[in-house]
Parts: structure tokens; sequence; C-alpha cells
């Protein structure tokens, strides 16, 4: 073997090395997103603070949302390598302090510190991938990590369930520990660190607290709205204030050199249609899922020790539409025709939804199901792939980034705006017997339905261009002769 074919072999082994250790790390983080749920009855019977339990949660994914929208750009320019694996030590830190909690405020604080460490990984993880591999290769280890998620979403609450009951609450987060230590040596050794060398550019500190800000006082109006309404004073005053500050954001993005949402972004049609896109498939993917599980437990009857089992057949469809729609984008190399697949499936199984009723049977809701979970899994790696494909390969990281807080933000607040319109419509049936509770589900999905025909036609619009056959380390190097890889 020459010297030359040596060198590729190696190159790709730790490529894919590096792939498997940033996976694993993603993993961790999106079991914690579910595995806390099951032990919240033991952890607030130990801990007290009963009425503020909700809150380990949501402190979670507020800090992981605020900051996802500005790490992509942020992790570029201090060094990818040592800004990832600093995510991951302040996300073990979380960890560990989070178990070593002894009342519910300081565990919902060190809850928030854990959320800060994910929303760094999530933020930074596709960009990781966008240095390690091509457009053109890109859409099967994007469809890997969208099928991950999903196994997260449903191994999650039974970890949390069987360490809960055998090893206690606390080993929900200190498991995290040993697999992250592995994870961390892998990636020391392994990781390509990418940093634009020469001339330093300055960071932008301002452009990203503000848009952090925003972002996190959007997901605590929508987390409060959840609770207590709209009419709940401060809902409409985090709401407002976090446009506010986005806005002030984004304004201010407009004169500073290396923005950390840089709107030259949105001059590409194609990454502005995608954004739009992205947004809608949150709502609309996520209100859906919300309202299904509470459909076949109170109307069909269907019981289950962990609510996250009954969707399975959703996840299994998620799992397969991910790596088949990633594999497809590799071996085809185009992505319009999965992007409006996917949109479709999404559409249908959402309209399947609507005709579930009172004599529905869980058989008869599976098939919806597992259409919707093919839609949501072949759509994630294709706009993933789009989004990066579309812009400048100066502007991947941000463009990431953006796609991700998009994609969180649309389902945090069509989350908001469906309960919202579910608690209106629970009134408007009666009194929230089982027939009452079937017609405002209905209503909840005829809703989703109404928002799955948009997003269907907007990926119509969806222009295709050619996927680059370079990474974005490999186009950084060419683009700046001073650019090196180096921590």
């Amino acid at each position: 073997m020459s010297a030359a074919n040596v060198a590729r072999t190696g190159r790709l082994d730790a490529r894919i090395v590096t792939f498997l250790g940033v996976m694993a790390a993603m993993f961790l983080s999106s079991l914690d997103q579910t595995i806390v749920g099951t032990a919240m009855p033991t952890i607030a019977q130990q801990l007290g603070g009963v009425n503020r339990y909700t809150w380990v949660t949501t402190a979670y994914l507020l800090t992981s949302t605020a900051v996802v929208p500005v790490v992509g750009k942020l992790s570029e320019q201090l060094g990818r390598k040592r800004f990832f694996l600093g995510a991951i030590v302040l996300f073990l830190a979380g960890s560990a302090l989070s178990g070593a909690a002894t009342s519910m405020e300081t565990l919902i604080g060190f809850r928030a510190v854990q959320g800060i460490g994910a929303g760094m990984m999530a933020g930074t993880a596709l960009a990781v991938i966008a240095d390690l591999f091509s457009p053109a290769e890109r859409g099967r280890y994007v469809g890997w990590f969208a099928a991950m998620f999903g196994i997260a979403s449903i191994v999650g609450p039974l970890v949390g369930g069987a360490l809960t009951d055998h090893a206690g609450w606390r080993w929900i987060f200190y498991v995290n520990l040993p697999i992250g230590a592995v994870v961390i040596a892998v990636l020391v050794r392994t990781f390509p660190a990418m940093r634009r060398t020469g001339a330093r550019q300055a960071i932008d500190w301002r452009g990203a607290l503000l848009i952090s800000g925003g972002a996190g006082l959007l997901t605590f109006g929508a987390s409060l709205q959840g609770t207590d309404g709209w009419a709940y004073p401060p809902v409409g005053g985090a709401l407002a204030g976090g446009a506010l500050l986005l806005v002030a954001g984004l304004l201010s993005e407009r004169r500073v050199a290396e923005a950390v949402l840089p709107l030259e972004l949105f001059r590409s049609s194609i990454f502005s249609l995608t954004m739009a896109i992205t947004f809608l498939m949150g709502a609309v993917m996520f209100g859906t899922i919300v309202y299904i599980p509470l459909f076949l437990q109170s109307v069909v009857g269907v019981h289950a020790t962990n609510s996250g089992l009954l969707l399975l057949p959703l996840m299994a469809g998620m799992v397969a539409g991910s790596m088949g729609g990633g594999q497809a984008i590799s071996r085809t190399g185009r992505y319009r025709l999965q992007g409006v697949l996917g949109s479709g499936l999404i559409a249908l199984g959402v309209f399947l939804a609507t005709m579930f009723s009172d004599t529905s049977t869980q058989a008869g809701v599976t098939p919806a199901m597992v259409i919707l979970g093919l839609g949501m899994g072949v759509t994630m790696p294709v706009f993933n792939v789009i989004s990066q494909n579309a812009v400048h390969p100066r502007y991947v990281s941000s463009a990431t980034s953006a796609v991700q807080f998009v994609r969180q933000m649309g389902a945090t607040l069509g989350l908001a705006v469906m309960g919202s319109y579910f608690n209106a419509r629970l009134s408007a049936h009666g009194p929230g017997v089982r027939l009452e509770l079937a017609g405002a589900i209905h209503d909840v999905f005829v809703l989703s339905a109404a928002l799955g025909v948009v997003l269907l036609a907007l990926s119509f619009f969806i222009r295709e261009i050619p996927l680059r056959t370079t990474s974005a380390l490999e186009d950084l190097k060419s683009a700046t002769p001073a650019a090196a890889v180096g921590s």
C-alpha cells in the first residue's frame, strides 16, 4: 500500500473515530433531556420542593436552547476542538454537581449548568461533521445523528427508571462521568482542531449575549405559558423582552466583522426558505408528538409505565427514515426529492392523526405514527445538509447553529400555541371527560395538519444546487493560506 493510501486510510479512521466520539457525547446530552422524568417523583420526595420540580427539566431546556444560536461561530473562533472538549467538561461538571445536589434549588441550578454544556455541544456537533465531511457525503452521518436522537428519547426514560430503582436517582447524573471521561480521552487524540490563524478577529460578545439572552427569554416565556397560561403577566414580559433582545442582537450583527449570526446568511434564498421550513417542522412535529401519548392513554386507554414506549412506532420510523434519507443524499448527491418526500410524509402522518376518534385502537393509531416518524427522519438530515451547502463555507458554523436554534424555537413556541389551543378547545367541548378530550386533541391535530400543508407547499420551492465535494475544514484551508490545524 502506498504512503498516500496509508495516509488516506489513517485520516478516514480518525474522522470516523472523531464522529463516533462526538455522537457519544451528544447521546449523553440527549439522554439527559428525558432520563430525569421517571426519577422526578423520587427526587421530589427526597429533596422536597414538589412545586418546583418541573424546573429541573425546564432549566436544562432553557440554558441549552439559549446558547445554541451563537456557539457555532464561537467554536470556530476559539478553536473547535478545545470548545467541544470544554463543553463536555462543563456538561460533566453539571452532571456531578446535580448528582450531589442537596436541595431542589441547587439541583435546578446545577441542571442549568449542565444545560449550558449540552447546548454548547449541540450547537457545535453538526459543525464538526461539516469540518470532517463534505456535503456530498455528509448526509449519512447527519442521518446517524438524527437516528441517535430518536433512540435516546426511548432509552432515556428506561435507563432513568432502572437506575432510580436499582442504584438511586443520583446515578442518572453520575453515569455520565465514566462515559464522558472515555469520550474526552478519545477526542483528545483524534479530534482535528480547526481555527483561523493570522490576524485575530474580535469575538462578537455583544451579539452573542443579546441573541442568547433573547433566546433564553423566549424559551422561558413559552415554558411559563405552558404552566401558567397567557394571562400570567411574566409570560408576555418574557416573550416581548426576548423578541426585543433578538432584534437588538440582529441589528448589532450588521456592524461587526465576525458576527456570531451573520445577516449575510439570509441573502441565500435557499437558506432563508430552509429556516422557514425548519421552524414549521419543529412546530408540527413536536406539537403532534406531545398529544399522541395523551390520546393513547386518555382516550384509547393504553396503559404504560413509561409513556415514551407509546411513541416506539414513531421513533422506529424516525430512525429508519433518518438513516435511509441520509444514505440517499450521500449516494445520489441530490436533496430536493427527499425534502419534498419527507415533508409530504409529515403532512400525511398528521392528516391521518386527524382521523383518530374515541373508537380508535392502538393498532389503528400506529400507521400514522410510523408515517410521521419516517417523515421526521427523512427531513432532519436533509435540511441540515441543504442549509450548510447553500451558504459560503465561512458561514457554515453559523448556519448550522441557526438551523438548530430555529427548529428548537419552532418546537417551543409551537407547543405553547398548541397547548393554549388545546385548553381553549377542551373548554369548548365540555368539562374534559373522555369524549371531550378526544375532540380537543382532534382539533390540535387539525391545526398541525394545516401547518403540515404549508410545510409541504414550501418544500416544493426548494432549489437544488450541486453539493460541494470538500469539507468545511478543507474549504477553510484552501480559502485562507494562513489557516492551520491546531487548537
